[in-house]
């Protein structure tokens, strides 16, 4: 094999074989804990769409050459590219076509999220496990598990004319991510929805959708704490809309799942989402707002923050 077919080889495949478990995916994007240091946050991710690996923690990514390299680094170059031809051969490991964006092989590429926010004046430095106390008093302000938090958000450090900042990083679909803090709310990168799948790649036959991804960590304290009179008791994925004006890219994707369970907002926009969503799944998506009538949110419900009567 030469040098760039075996570049080619799929490294969800090879990490795989080498005992590296993916701990959530969405479409060709996959998160592991990463083989390279210790972790308890996911930080190590593949885009299947240029094969090729990103480390948040280290700042650091390239192809699987690069990362054989890490992972063994008493083998010499040859003995790298023997190894994984070897392999290929032996454990019948998928291949990457399609390849046209993979950048050279010098161990720098970065994901495709902090190219775009460069040019549109953010820079992402880093995206890390959360940390900051600042950022982690406000999760337990919104009545949230900084546990359940962790799970499901990362931190990301980012620049704006030249200022740092910080907040917590909600990923998207296609990379973007959804960053909140105490005083700040934006999205860096492309704006689209969220899915978390509890059994990657499989679906569950359930959904709930909601409009923000607290919504959705308020629904895993109340899962957390057992209360089904706003929880389905059944396994479900999730999806966030991160805005409502995503709601036409959802519609298509909802057809995967024989049940939906509609947790939006208590609103005018948020009840135009729900009738949406059930007039083109009749008998399959149910209204629950009903569960926290007098709740505008469930971060609300969660915070016993009521609809004040006007």
């Amino acid at each position: 094999m030469t040098i760039d077919e075996i570049k080619t080889i799929s490294l969800v495949d090879f990490l795989s074989h080498h005992s590296v478990k993916c701990t959530r995916s969405y479409r060709k994007r996959y998160w592991y804990l990463s083989p390279l240091h210790e972790e308890k946050e996911a930080s190590f991710k593949v885009d299947l769409d240029c094969n090729m690996w990103y480390d948040f923690a280290e700042g650091k990514g390239g192809n699987i050459i690069n990362l054989a390299q890490r992972l063994y680094p008493n083998l010499t170059p040859h003995e790298i590219l023997r190894m994984l031809e070897q392999e290929a051969q032996n454990y019948s490991y998928s291949y990457i076509k399609d390849l046209s964006a993979v950048p050279e092989s010098n161990g720098s590429w970065q994901p495709r999220e902090k190219q775009e926010d460069q040019e549109h004046g953010t820079a992402v430095s880093s995206v890390t496990g959360l940390s900051h106390y600042n950022l982690l008093n406000y999760i337990a302000s919104r009545g949230i598990d900084v546990q359940i938090a962790k799970k499901y958000c990362q931190q990301v450090n980012y620049d704006v004319g030249g200022k740092n900042y910080y907040a917590i990083a909600f990923y998207n679909t296609e990379n973007g991510m959804e960053a909140r803090n105490k005083y700040c709310k934006r999205c860096i990168g492309v704006k689209t929805y969220s899915a978390i799948l509890m059994d990657p790649p499989r679906h569950a036959q359930r959904c709930c959708v909601f409009e923000g991804f607290f919504d959705f960590l308020s629904y895993a304290m109340f899962r957390q704490l057992q209360n089904f009179g706003i929880c389905i008791d059944a396994e479900c994925d999730y999806i966030v809309l991160n805005s409502v004006s995503n709601l036409h890219k959802v519609i298509p994707y909802l057809n995967y799942y024989r049940y939906i369970h509609c947790y939006l907002d208590n609103d005018k926009a948020g009840k135009k989402a729900a009738h949406t969503i059930i007039l083109n799944y009749p008998e399959k998506a149910t209204d629950e707002s009903f569960r926290y009538e007098q709740y505008k949110d469930l971060n609300d419900a969660l915070t016993g923050k009521a609809i004040e009567p006007h």
